[in-house]
C-alpha cells in the first residue's frame, strides 16, 4: 500500500555549523509523530556541515522521508528560504535551525495545532529555552508574543511582534501569495508574520518547543575601531532598508498601500539617511541640500544623534539605533 503523503515539512537550514549541526539534525528526524519530510539543506559551507548532513541521512532508517542538498553557491538566508519553499512538498513547513535542538514532540504539537484551526492559520509559533553556545541550558525561556493579538496588517504596523523565526512553522501558500522574499533580506521572521497577518494570521503556542541557542552564528559582536564601528552600522541600516523596501512592497500586495506611513515609513526613511551620512562620510563631502532634505524627512535631533556618531564615533551602540 502507499504510504499517505506527509502534512508537514521541515526546512532544515544551516552553514558552517559543523560543531552543532549533528544534534540539530538528530533532534529533526528523531521526532515522535506521523511520517515528514525533512529537507537537510546546507549553503554551501566551507566546514564539515554537509557531510555530516549526507552522513546522518544515509543512516537514517525510520519513518520520516529525508533528502540532504547543498546549494552550489552561498545564497545568504533569503534565497536559500526561496529555494527550500519550492522544493517543499508539503504545505506546512517547519523551520529547523542547524544549531538549534527540537524537542521530539515539536512537530506534532505544530501540526496538531494547525489542523485545529481547520489549517486556517498561515503562522504558528512557540517559545523556546535558551542555551548557550556550547549547548548549556541557561535555565531561561524565549518567550515571544502572542501572535493571535495581532488579528491585521494594521495591528504589525503600529506594533511589530517579538518573534523567533528559528521557532515557526507556515505555510507554502505564504509564496504563492506574494512571491519570493527579496534577495537581500537578512532575517525572514517578520517578513513572514506580516505576510501571515494578511492572510489566515498567526498563534503562538503556550509552550517551548525547541532548545534556542545563544551566541550561534547568527550572534553579534561587538565592534572595537572606528572602522570597525562604521561598518556594524552599515551592516545594520542596509539590512533594515531591505527589510521595510519588502514591507513597502507586501503592504502594495495586500491592497494597505496606505499603512505605510507613520512608524513603518520612518524605519526606511531613517535607514536611507544613515547610509547615505556614511557614504557623505567616506567621502568627505557633505551636501548641505541634501542634509536639509534628510532632516525634514527624518526629524532634526535623530539626524543630529546620526551625524555626531558617523563622524564622530565613540558613542554607546544606542546611540546609532534607527527608531
Amino acid at each position: 500500500m502507499n504510504k499517505p503523503a506527509p502534512l508537514a515539512s521541515i526546512l532544515f537550514l544551516a552553514y558552517n555549523q559543523q560543531d552543532f549541526v549533528a544534534q540539530a539534525a538528530r533532534s529533526c528526524l528523531e521526532q515522535q509523530c506521523e511520517a515528514l519530510e525533512i529537507i537537510f539543506s546546507d549553503d554551501f559551507s566551507t566546514d564539515n556541515t554537509f557531510a555530516i548532513l549526507q552522513e546522518l541521512a544515509r543512516n537514517y532508517h525510520g519513518p520520516h522521508q529525508v533528502t540532504v542538498r547543498q546549494n552550489s553557491r552561498n545564497l545568504g538566508i533569503a534565497d536559500h528560504y526561496n529555494t527550500l519553499v519550492k522544493l517543499a512538498r508539503c504545505e506546512l513547513l517547519i523551520t529547523a535551525a542547524g544549531d538549534d535542538i527540537s524537542y521530539p514532540q515539536r512537530a506534532q504539537t505544530l501540526i496538531d495545532a494547525w489542523r485545529a484551526s481547520n489549517c486556517k492559520l498561515d503562522l504558528i509559533a512557540s517559545h523556546a529555552h535558551s542555551i548557550t553556545n556550547e549547548g548549556q541550558n541557561t535555565g531561561k525561556q524565549v518567550k515571544v508574543d502572542q501572535l493571535a493579538n495581532w488579528h491585521s496588517v494594521s495591528d504589525w504596523c503600529r506594533k511589530r511582534p517579538y518573534v523567533i523565526g528559528a521557532t515557526h512553522a507556515f505555510t507554502k501558500r505564504i509564496w504563492t501569495k506574494f512571491g519570493d522574499i527579496a534577495s537581500d533580506i537578512p532575517y525572514e521572521d517578520q517578513v513572514i508574520t506580516l505576510r501571515a497577518l494578511s492572510m489566515g494570521g498567526g498563534a503562538t503556542l503556550e509552550t517551548p518547543l525547541l532548545n534556542y541557542r545563544q551566541g550561534g552564528i547568527s550572534s553579534k559582536e561587538l565592534a572595537q575601531s572606528p572602522e570597525a564601528k562604521r561598518a556594524q552600522i552599515y551592516k545594520r541600516y542596509s539590512r533594515q532598508q531591505a527589510v521595510f523596501r519588502q514591507v513597502h512592497r507586501d503592504l502594495e500586495t495586500t491592497g494597505c498601500a496606505h499603512l505605510w506611513t507613520g512608524k513603518v515609513e520612518r524605519y526606511l526613511l531613517r535607514s536611507d539617511a544613515a547610509l547615505w551620512l556614511l557614504e557623505a562620510q567616506a567621502n568627505g563631502r557633505m551636501n548641505l541640500r541634501r542634509l536639509i532634505v534628510e532632516i525634514r524627512k527624518c526629524g532634526f535631533f535623530w539626524l543630529l544623534r546620526q551625524v555626531a556618531y558617523t563622524y564622530f564615533i565613540g558613542g554607546s551602540r544606542k546611540s546609532c539605533d534607527s527608531v
